[in-house]
Protein backbone atom coordinates (compact mmCIF):
# COMPACT_ATOMS: atom_id res chain seq x y z
CA UNK A 1 0.00 0.00 0.00
CA UNK A 2 1.24 3.88 -0.89
CA UNK A 3 2.03 5.87 1.96
CA UNK A 4 -0.40 7.77 1.09
CA UNK A 5 -2.98 5.33 1.38
CA UNK A 6 -1.12 3.67 4.39
CA UNK A 7 -1.76 6.97 6.37
CA UNK A 8 -5.26 7.44 5.45
CA UNK A 9 -6.42 4.43 6.26
CA UNK A 10 -5.39 5.41 9.39
CA UNK A 11 -8.37 8.42 9.50
CA UNK A 12 -11.66 7.17 11.19
CA UNK A 13 -13.11 9.13 8.38
CA UNK A 14 -11.08 7.86 5.21
CA UNK A 15 -12.95 5.72 2.43
CA UNK A 16 -9.89 3.59 2.74
CA UNK A 17 -10.87 2.22 5.76
CA UNK A 18 -13.01 -0.66 6.73
CA UNK A 19 -16.60 -0.14 5.99
CA UNK A 20 -19.23 -0.63 8.37
CA UNK A 21 -23.08 -1.51 7.99
CA UNK A 22 -26.39 -2.52 9.74
CA UNK A 23 -28.04 -5.81 7.86
CA UNK A 24 -31.46 -5.44 7.84
CA UNK A 25 -33.78 -8.01 7.84
CA UNK A 26 -35.70 -9.07 4.25
CA UNK A 27 -39.00 -7.88 5.14
CA UNK A 28 -41.52 -5.01 3.81
CA UNK A 29 -42.06 -3.22 7.17
CA UNK A 30 -45.36 -1.15 6.19
CA UNK A 31 -44.63 0.76 9.06
CA UNK A 32 -41.76 2.61 8.07
CA UNK A 33 -41.75 6.19 7.73
CA UNK A 34 -40.92 6.65 4.03
CA UNK A 35 -42.30 3.31 2.74
CA UNK A 36 -45.12 5.44 0.63
CA UNK A 37 -41.95 7.04 -1.61
CA UNK A 38 -41.51 3.42 -2.73
CA UNK A 39 -45.64 3.49 -4.08
CA UNK A 40 -43.73 5.25 -7.46
CA UNK A 41 -41.66 2.06 -7.81
CA UNK A 42 -44.56 -0.69 -7.87
CA UNK A 43 -44.00 -1.44 -4.92
CA UNK A 44 -47.10 -3.11 -2.60
CA UNK A 45 -47.00 -4.78 0.54
CA UNK A 46 -49.66 -8.00 2.23
CA UNK A 47 -51.85 -6.80 4.69
CA UNK A 48 -54.43 -8.51 5.20
CA UNK A 49 -57.03 -8.03 7.89
CA UNK A 50 -54.55 -5.13 8.80
CA UNK A 51 -54.56 -3.27 6.08
CA UNK A 52 -57.41 -0.75 8.25
CA UNK A 53 -55.23 0.29 10.69
CA UNK A 54 -52.00 1.48 8.52
CA UNK A 55 -53.51 4.54 6.87
CA UNK A 56 -53.09 5.56 3.91
CA UNK A 57 -50.83 3.41 3.32
CA UNK A 58 -53.29 0.49 3.87
CA UNK A 59 -55.73 1.50 0.83
CA UNK A 60 -55.91 -0.15 -2.26
CA UNK A 61 -53.15 1.20 -5.24
CA UNK A 62 -56.24 2.80 -7.02
CA UNK A 63 -56.82 4.43 -4.18
CA UNK A 64 -53.14 5.88 -3.90
CA UNK A 65 -52.47 2.92 -1.12
CA UNK A 66 -49.70 0.24 -1.44
CA UNK A 67 -52.32 -2.84 -0.73
CA UNK A 68 -50.91 -5.63 -3.37
CA UNK A 69 -53.15 -6.56 -5.93
CA UNK A 70 -54.97 -10.67 -6.36
CA UNK A 71 -52.66 -10.52 -8.95
CA UNK A 72 -49.19 -10.35 -8.62
CA UNK A 73 -46.04 -10.46 -10.55
CA UNK A 74 -43.86 -13.06 -11.47
CA UNK A 75 -41.14 -13.50 -8.76
CA UNK A 76 -43.61 -11.41 -6.66
CA UNK A 77 -41.53 -8.86 -8.57
CA UNK A 78 -43.81 -5.80 -6.42
CA UNK A 79 -42.75 -6.67 -2.66
CA UNK A 80 -39.78 -4.13 -1.82
CA UNK A 81 -38.18 -5.99 0.99
CA UNK A 82 -35.65 -4.64 2.91
CA UNK A 83 -35.88 -1.59 1.12
CA UNK A 84 -38.02 0.65 3.13
CA UNK A 85 -35.77 0.08 6.17
CA UNK A 86 -32.81 0.80 4.23
CA UNK A 87 -34.76 4.55 2.94
CA UNK A 88 -35.63 5.59 6.26
CA UNK A 89 -32.21 4.84 7.80
CA UNK A 90 -30.47 6.76 4.88
CA UNK A 91 -33.34 9.74 5.24
CA UNK A 92 -32.19 9.34 8.89
CA UNK A 93 -28.60 9.88 8.77
CA UNK A 94 -29.04 12.93 5.98
CA UNK A 95 -31.42 14.69 8.76
CA UNK A 96 -30.73 13.45 12.05
CA UNK A 97 -33.20 15.44 13.88
CA UNK A 98 -35.97 13.92 11.81
CA UNK A 99 -35.47 11.29 14.53
CA UNK A 100 -34.93 13.20 17.13
CA UNK A 101 -31.08 12.24 17.61
CA UNK A 102 -28.15 14.52 17.41
CA UNK A 103 -24.87 13.30 16.80
CA UNK A 104 -21.98 13.75 19.53
CA UNK A 105 -18.93 12.33 17.38
CA UNK A 106 -17.14 14.93 15.07
CA UNK A 107 -16.50 13.80 11.42
CA UNK A 108 -19.62 11.59 11.20
CA UNK A 109 -20.96 13.03 8.26
CA UNK A 110 -18.19 12.29 6.26
CA UNK A 111 -17.72 9.00 7.81
CA UNK A 112 -21.07 7.71 6.66
CA UNK A 113 -20.37 9.40 3.55
CA UNK A 114 -17.10 7.50 2.96
CA UNK A 115 -17.35 3.97 4.71
CA UNK A 116 -21.21 3.11 4.68
CA UNK A 117 -22.50 0.15 2.68
CA UNK A 118 -25.61 -0.85 3.57
CA UNK A 119 -26.47 -4.32 3.93
CA UNK A 120 -29.59 -6.71 4.20
CA UNK A 121 -29.89 -11.04 5.13
CA UNK A 122 -32.20 -12.29 2.34
CA UNK A 123 -33.27 -15.75 1.51
CA UNK A 124 -34.50 -15.91 -1.89
CA UNK A 125 -33.32 -16.77 -5.18
CA UNK A 126 -31.38 -14.95 -7.70
CA UNK A 127 -33.69 -14.08 -9.56
CA UNK A 128 -36.61 -12.85 -6.87
CA UNK A 129 -33.34 -10.74 -5.69
CA UNK A 130 -32.84 -8.97 -8.91
CA UNK A 131 -36.64 -8.19 -9.13
CA UNK A 132 -37.86 -7.42 -5.60
CA UNK A 133 -34.37 -5.79 -4.61
CA UNK A 134 -31.68 -4.86 -6.73
CA UNK A 135 -33.44 -3.29 -9.75
CA UNK A 136 -35.42 -1.12 -7.15
CA UNK A 137 -32.49 0.04 -5.14
CA UNK A 138 -30.63 1.80 -7.97
CA UNK A 139 -33.59 3.77 -8.27
CA UNK A 140 -33.93 4.79 -4.39
CA UNK A 141 -34.27 8.79 -3.83
CA UNK A 142 -30.27 9.12 -3.16
CA UNK A 143 -29.16 6.83 -5.72
CA UNK A 144 -31.34 8.46 -8.28
CA UNK A 145 -29.04 10.88 -10.81
CA UNK A 146 -25.92 9.55 -9.71
CA UNK A 147 -23.26 7.60 -11.79
CA UNK A 148 -23.11 3.81 -10.28
CA UNK A 149 -19.80 4.38 -9.45
CA UNK A 150 -20.97 6.66 -6.96
CA UNK A 151 -23.87 5.27 -5.64
CA UNK A 152 -23.92 3.17 -2.01
CA UNK A 153 -23.08 -0.03 -2.72
CA UNK A 154 -24.82 -2.72 -1.19
CA UNK A 155 -24.46 -6.57 -0.36
CA UNK A 156 -26.45 -9.39 0.91
CA UNK A 157 -24.95 -10.91 4.34
CA UNK A 158 -26.58 -13.80 4.23
CA UNK A 159 -27.87 -15.89 0.89
CA UNK A 160 -29.90 -18.93 1.36
CA UNK A 161 -32.76 -20.00 -0.65
CA UNK A 162 -34.52 -22.81 1.00
CA UNK A 163 -36.26 -24.46 -1.48
CA UNK A 164 -32.78 -24.94 -3.30
CA UNK A 165 -31.40 -26.14 0.44
CA UNK A 166 -31.42 -29.81 -0.64
CA UNK A 167 -30.63 -29.47 -4.56
CA UNK A 168 -27.02 -28.69 -5.18
CA UNK A 169 -27.43 -28.87 -8.82
CA UNK A 170 -30.19 -26.10 -9.34
CA UNK A 171 -28.23 -24.46 -6.05
CA UNK A 172 -25.53 -24.15 -8.14
CA UNK A 173 -27.20 -22.57 -11.36
CA UNK A 174 -28.66 -19.80 -8.77
CA UNK A 175 -25.08 -18.76 -7.38
CA UNK A 176 -24.02 -18.95 -10.46
CA UNK A 177 -27.19 -16.22 -11.31
CA UNK A 178 -26.02 -14.09 -8.06
CA UNK A 179 -22.56 -13.96 -8.80
CA UNK A 180 -23.20 -12.18 -12.43
CA UNK A 181 -25.70 -10.13 -10.75
CA UNK A 182 -22.67 -9.05 -8.25
CA UNK A 183 -20.09 -8.95 -11.69
CA UNK A 184 -22.94 -6.46 -13.09
CA UNK A 185 -20.98 -3.01 -13.16
CA UNK A 186 -24.41 -1.34 -13.52
CA UNK A 187 -25.81 -1.83 -10.27
CA UNK A 188 -24.38 -1.45 -6.69
CA UNK A 189 -24.89 -4.85 -5.84
CA UNK A 190 -21.00 -6.20 -4.32
CA UNK A 191 -21.54 -9.40 -2.97
CA UNK A 192 -23.30 -11.88 -0.90
CA UNK A 193 -21.99 -14.14 1.72
CA UNK A 194 -23.42 -18.05 1.30
CA UNK A 195 -26.02 -19.20 4.61
CA UNK A 196 -24.58 -21.03 6.09
CA UNK A 197 -21.44 -22.84 6.89
CA UNK A 198 -22.26 -25.68 9.41
CA UNK A 199 -25.94 -27.08 10.28
CA UNK A 200 -27.23 -24.68 13.63
CA UNK A 201 -27.69 -27.63 15.94
CA UNK A 202 -28.73 -25.30 18.49
CA UNK A 203 -32.09 -24.24 16.11
CA UNK A 204 -35.49 -25.47 17.27
CA UNK A 205 -35.99 -29.30 15.45
CA UNK A 206 -38.96 -31.30 16.83
CA UNK A 207 -37.02 -34.71 15.97
CA UNK A 208 -33.48 -34.09 16.82
CA UNK A 209 -33.04 -38.21 16.47
CA UNK A 210 -35.30 -37.99 13.50
CA UNK A 211 -32.71 -35.56 11.66
CA UNK A 212 -29.71 -37.74 12.98
CA UNK A 213 -31.18 -40.31 10.85
CA UNK A 214 -32.37 -38.31 8.02
CA UNK A 215 -28.72 -36.90 7.70
CA UNK A 216 -27.50 -40.95 7.22
CA UNK A 217 -30.42 -41.74 4.84
CA UNK A 218 -30.42 -38.68 2.82
CA UNK A 219 -26.76 -38.23 1.99
CA UNK A 220 -27.12 -39.79 -1.91
CA UNK A 221 -30.40 -38.10 -2.49
CA UNK A 222 -32.05 -35.61 0.13
CA UNK A 223 -34.79 -34.97 -2.44
CA UNK A 224 -36.48 -37.96 -1.99
CA UNK A 225 -36.22 -38.69 2.04
CA UNK A 226 -38.57 -36.33 3.61
CA UNK A 227 -37.41 -33.79 6.22
CA UNK A 228 -37.72 -34.10 10.18
CA UNK A 229 -40.87 -32.18 11.35
CA UNK A 230 -39.97 -29.01 12.54
CA UNK A 231 -36.05 -29.18 11.33
CA UNK A 232 -36.08 -26.65 8.38
CA UNK A 233 -33.35 -24.10 9.50
CA UNK A 234 -30.84 -26.65 9.87
CA UNK A 235 -30.86 -27.52 6.17
CA UNK A 236 -28.66 -24.27 5.67
CA UNK A 237 -26.20 -25.83 7.08
CA UNK A 238 -23.70 -26.55 4.32
CA UNK A 239 -21.64 -28.88 6.58
CA UNK A 240 -22.82 -31.19 9.58
CA UNK A 241 -20.38 -32.65 12.29
CA UNK A 242 -18.77 -36.28 12.45
CA UNK A 243 -17.58 -38.08 15.48
CA UNK A 244 -13.79 -37.62 14.77
CA UNK A 245 -12.52 -35.26 17.92
CA UNK A 246 -9.83 -32.66 15.76
CA UNK A 247 -9.52 -30.54 19.31
CA UNK A 248 -11.39 -28.47 22.10
CA UNK A 249 -12.89 -25.25 22.98
CA UNK A 250 -10.89 -23.08 25.66
CA UNK A 251 -12.80 -22.65 28.68
CA UNK A 252 -16.33 -21.20 27.79
CA UNK A 253 -16.99 -18.04 29.53
CA UNK A 254 -13.27 -18.40 31.28
CA UNK A 255 -14.61 -21.49 32.92
CA UNK A 256 -11.64 -23.72 32.91
CA UNK A 257 -14.30 -27.01 33.30
CA UNK A 258 -16.60 -25.81 30.53
CA UNK A 259 -15.40 -26.98 27.24
CA UNK A 260 -16.31 -28.89 24.93
CA UNK A 261 -14.92 -31.21 21.75
CA UNK A 262 -14.86 -29.91 18.31
CA UNK A 263 -15.67 -32.32 15.86
CA UNK A 264 -15.02 -32.56 12.53
CA UNK A 265 -16.73 -31.83 9.54
CA UNK A 266 -18.63 -33.57 6.76
CA UNK A 267 -20.88 -32.44 3.69
CA UNK A 268 -24.75 -32.37 5.26
CA UNK A 269 -25.38 -34.50 1.79
CA UNK A 270 -23.17 -35.19 -1.13
CA UNK A 271 -22.80 -32.36 -3.86
CA UNK A 272 -23.66 -29.42 -1.98
CA UNK A 273 -20.13 -28.24 -0.45
CA UNK A 274 -19.03 -28.78 -4.44
CA UNK A 275 -22.22 -26.23 -5.63
CA UNK A 276 -21.29 -23.59 -3.69
CA UNK A 277 -17.25 -24.32 -4.62
CA UNK A 278 -17.72 -24.49 -8.11
CA UNK A 279 -19.94 -21.35 -8.34
CA UNK A 280 -17.60 -18.96 -6.15
CA UNK A 281 -14.65 -20.72 -8.13
CA UNK A 282 -13.33 -22.24 -5.29
CA UNK A 283 -12.03 -25.19 -4.45
CA UNK A 284 -13.70 -27.94 -1.33
CA UNK A 285 -11.97 -30.24 0.78
CA UNK A 286 -11.39 -33.52 1.02
CA UNK A 287 -13.39 -34.77 4.17
CA UNK A 288 -13.65 -38.78 3.08
CA UNK A 289 -11.75 -39.48 6.62
CA UNK A 290 -14.40 -37.75 8.37
CA UNK A 291 -17.18 -39.28 6.43
CA UNK A 292 -16.21 -42.90 7.04
CA UNK A 293 -15.45 -41.58 10.78
CA UNK A 294 -14.40 -44.20 13.40
CA UNK A 295 -16.06 -46.81 12.32
CA UNK A 296 -13.72 -47.06 9.41
CA UNK A 297 -11.02 -47.68 11.96
CA UNK A 298 -9.01 -45.03 10.85
CA UNK A 299 -4.92 -44.08 12.20
CA UNK A 300 -5.20 -42.57 15.37
CA UNK A 301 -2.85 -39.59 16.03
CA UNK A 302 -2.19 -37.76 19.61
CA UNK A 303 -2.16 -34.17 19.04
CA UNK A 304 -2.24 -31.06 21.27
CA UNK A 305 -5.29 -29.27 21.97
CA UNK A 306 -5.65 -25.99 20.26
CA UNK A 307 -8.48 -24.75 22.27
CA UNK A 308 -6.49 -23.41 25.59
CA UNK A 309 -2.80 -22.99 25.58
CA UNK A 310 -2.88 -22.61 30.07
CA UNK A 311 -2.68 -26.26 30.54
CA UNK A 312 -0.46 -26.90 27.19
CA UNK A 313 2.94 -26.01 28.90
CA UNK A 314 1.72 -28.67 31.90
CA UNK A 315 1.40 -31.24 29.66
CA UNK A 316 4.37 -30.98 27.87
CA UNK A 317 6.57 -30.41 30.31
CA UNK A 318 4.64 -33.86 31.79
CA UNK A 319 5.08 -35.51 28.61
CA UNK A 320 9.27 -34.83 28.11
CA UNK A 321 9.72 -35.59 32.02
CA UNK A 322 8.30 -39.18 30.87
CA UNK A 323 9.80 -39.41 27.86
CA UNK A 324 13.20 -39.06 29.42
CA UNK A 325 12.71 -41.12 31.76
CA UNK A 326 12.19 -43.94 28.84
CA UNK A 327 15.35 -42.71 27.11
CA UNK A 328 13.43 -40.54 24.85
CA UNK A 329 14.73 -36.33 24.12
CA UNK A 330 11.11 -35.17 23.26
CA UNK A 331 12.56 -33.39 20.96
CA UNK A 332 14.71 -35.57 19.00
CA UNK A 333 14.14 -35.62 14.90
CA UNK A 334 11.46 -32.67 15.92
CA UNK A 335 11.29 -31.20 12.07
CA UNK A 336 12.26 -27.89 11.60
CA UNK A 337 8.97 -26.42 10.37
CA UNK A 338 7.36 -27.57 13.80
CA UNK A 339 10.25 -26.48 15.58
CA UNK A 340 9.04 -22.85 16.32
CA UNK A 341 5.80 -23.36 17.76
CA UNK A 342 3.97 -24.30 20.96
CA UNK A 343 1.40 -26.32 19.80
CA UNK A 344 3.72 -28.10 16.80
CA UNK A 345 6.51 -28.83 19.24
CA UNK A 346 3.48 -30.57 21.79
CA UNK A 347 2.18 -32.69 18.96
CA UNK A 348 5.66 -34.32 17.98
CA UNK A 349 6.16 -34.65 21.99
CA UNK A 350 2.48 -36.08 22.38
CA UNK A 351 2.09 -38.60 19.27
CA UNK A 352 5.35 -39.73 20.11
CA UNK A 353 4.77 -40.64 24.02
CA UNK A 354 1.61 -42.20 22.18
CA UNK A 355 2.94 -44.07 20.25
CA UNK A 356 5.19 -45.56 23.20
CA UNK A 357 2.54 -46.16 25.48
CA UNK A 358 0.06 -47.38 23.13
CA UNK A 359 -2.20 -50.87 23.92
CA UNK A 360 -1.52 -50.05 27.63
CA UNK A 361 -4.26 -48.48 28.41
CA UNK A 362 -7.44 -46.98 26.22
CA UNK A 363 -6.05 -44.56 23.75
CA UNK A 364 -8.01 -41.51 25.19
CA UNK A 365 -6.56 -42.10 28.82
CA UNK A 366 -3.14 -41.95 26.95
CA UNK A 367 -3.05 -38.76 25.03
CA UNK A 368 -5.03 -36.69 28.10
CA UNK A 369 -2.03 -34.87 29.57
CA UNK A 370 -4.37 -33.11 31.87
CA UNK A 371 -6.41 -31.84 29.06
CA UNK A 372 -4.10 -30.91 26.97
CA UNK A 373 -4.27 -33.63 24.31
CA UNK A 374 -6.56 -35.34 21.93
CA UNK A 375 -7.02 -38.71 20.19
CA UNK A 376 -7.80 -37.77 16.56
CA UNK A 377 -7.79 -38.79 12.90
CA UNK A 378 -7.24 -35.75 11.43
CA UNK A 379 -3.88 -34.10 12.99
CA UNK A 380 -3.33 -30.65 11.72
CA UNK A 381 0.18 -30.74 10.99
CA UNK A 382 0.67 -34.55 9.77
CA UNK A 383 4.77 -34.05 9.47
CA UNK A 384 4.33 -32.62 13.48
CA UNK A 385 3.03 -36.34 14.02
CA UNK A 386 6.45 -38.48 15.16
CA UNK A 387 5.34 -42.50 14.44
CA UNK A 388 7.37 -45.48 15.85
CA UNK A 389 8.86 -47.43 14.09
CA UNK A 390 11.08 -51.61 15.60
CA UNK A 391 14.66 -51.90 14.70
CA UNK A 392 15.95 -55.17 13.24
CA UNK A 393 16.10 -57.55 15.63
CA UNK A 394 19.64 -58.39 14.80
CA UNK A 395 20.64 -54.68 15.72
CA UNK A 396 22.92 -53.89 18.52
CA UNK A 397 21.93 -50.29 19.04
CA UNK A 398 21.69 -49.29 22.44
CA UNK A 399 20.17 -45.99 22.61
CA UNK A 400 16.78 -44.94 20.98
CA UNK A 401 17.10 -42.09 17.78
CA UNK A 402 15.12 -40.18 16.25
CA UNK A 403 14.69 -39.82 11.86
CA UNK A 404 12.42 -37.53 10.25
CA UNK A 405 11.51 -38.94 7.08
CA UNK A 406 12.04 -36.57 4.09
CA UNK A 407 8.79 -37.49 2.19
CA UNK A 408 6.88 -40.20 0.16
CA UNK A 409 8.45 -41.42 -2.91
CA UNK A 410 6.96 -39.72 -5.76
CA UNK A 411 6.05 -42.53 -8.01
CA UNK A 412 5.82 -46.50 -7.63
CA UNK A 413 9.42 -46.88 -10.04
CA UNK A 414 11.06 -44.84 -7.51
CA UNK A 415 10.17 -46.94 -4.84
CA UNK A 416 11.15 -49.84 -6.51
CA UNK A 417 14.71 -48.45 -6.86
CA UNK A 418 15.23 -47.62 -3.84
CA UNK A 419 13.84 -50.88 -2.32
CA UNK A 420 16.27 -52.64 -4.93
CA UNK A 421 19.55 -51.16 -3.19
CA UNK A 422 18.36 -51.27 0.24
CA UNK A 423 17.78 -55.18 -0.30
CA UNK A 424 20.82 -55.25 -2.05
CA UNK A 425 22.82 -53.71 0.55
CA UNK A 426 21.59 -55.97 3.54
CA UNK A 427 22.08 -58.98 1.39
CA UNK A 428 26.30 -57.57 1.35
CA UNK A 429 26.56 -56.77 4.91
CA UNK A 430 24.76 -59.90 5.89
CA UNK A 431 27.42 -61.90 3.32
CA UNK A 432 29.94 -60.11 5.59
CA UNK A 433 28.87 -60.80 8.55
CA UNK A 434 28.59 -64.62 8.23
CA UNK A 435 32.25 -64.49 6.66
CA UNK A 436 33.94 -62.85 9.78
CA UNK A 437 31.97 -64.85 12.12
CA UNK A 438 32.82 -67.93 10.17
CA UNK A 439 36.23 -67.00 10.47
CA UNK A 440 36.70 -65.78 13.71
CA UNK A 441 34.26 -68.37 15.31
CA UNK A 442 32.44 -65.98 17.23
CA UNK A 443 30.15 -68.15 19.58
CA UNK A 444 26.09 -68.14 19.33
CA UNK A 445 25.22 -69.50 22.52
CA UNK A 446 21.66 -68.65 24.26
CA UNK A 447 23.48 -65.44 26.32
CA UNK A 448 24.61 -63.72 23.46
CA UNK A 449 20.98 -64.29 22.09
CA UNK A 450 19.33 -63.26 25.40
CA UNK A 451 21.71 -59.98 24.98
CA UNK A 452 21.01 -58.99 21.23
CA UNK A 453 16.99 -59.51 21.85
CA UNK A 454 17.83 -56.81 25.05
CA UNK A 455 18.66 -54.60 22.69
CA UNK A 456 16.62 -54.36 19.97
CA UNK A 457 13.76 -54.37 22.42
CA UNK A 458 14.93 -50.58 23.08
CA UNK A 459 15.89 -49.42 19.27
CA UNK A 460 12.88 -47.75 18.61
CA UNK A 461 13.04 -45.30 15.94
CA UNK A 462 10.71 -42.11 15.25
CA UNK A 463 10.06 -40.53 11.86
CA UNK A 464 7.75 -38.03 10.87
CA UNK A 465 4.60 -39.84 8.92
CA UNK A 466 4.25 -38.64 5.35
CA UNK A 467 0.79 -39.87 4.40
CA UNK A 468 -1.65 -37.93 2.72
CA UNK A 469 -4.49 -36.76 5.03
CA UNK A 470 -7.74 -33.93 4.74
CA UNK A 471 -9.47 -32.62 7.06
Amino acid sequence: MPESSASQSNEPCSKDNIKFTAAFSYQVCPRCNHILELRSLGCCIICGATCDSLGQVGKKQEDGGMRCPTNRKPFHADDCPGLPMILDLHKAMEDPSSVGYSFQTEGWQQAFQNRWIHSFNGFVGADALDQQFIQKYSKLPFNTHTPVEKRIKVFMGEYGDPNLARNPDKLKEDLEKARMLVENKTNAFVGFNFFQYQVAYWKPCEDSAGWDRWEGEAWDNPMDKPLPRGCSERLYGTFSLGDIQVSKTGGINYDSNNVYPVQCVKPIFRGKPEAIAAAYGGSVPNTTICEAGWEAKPKQYCVASRGDIDPLGAGLGWVCDQLGQMGHDCTEGLPAACADDIYTKSDWAFSMYFELKKGEADAASICDFGGAGVVTALPGRLDCMAVKTSAPTTSTASAPTTTADPGEPKNSSVLADKLWWFLAAAALILGIVIFVRSRTGEPNDSRSSRTVQRASDTHQEFEMTTSTLRA
